[in-house]
């Protein structure tokens, strides 16, 4: 992964950082425990997301 957006959280990467690092933006999605109260983006890890919420588990 790029050093620049390993610093970023989530909330910070634009479209052209997710299709450029599409597999490493994958990883960080997919399954996704955690979404941003400020933008609704969602991530596996708590620290990829500025003001994370843990999401509920489905019924």
């Amino acid at each position: 992964m790029d050093k620049k957006l390993k610093k970023k959280s989530l909330c910070k990467w634009d479209k052209s950082d997710a299709q450029e690092s599409w597999a490493e933006f994958s990883g960080l999605v997919g399954k996704s425990k955690f979404v941003c109260g400020k933008c609704l983006r969602s991530a596996k890890l708590k620290g990829m997301l500025c003001k994370p919420e843990k999401l509920a588990k489905p019924a």
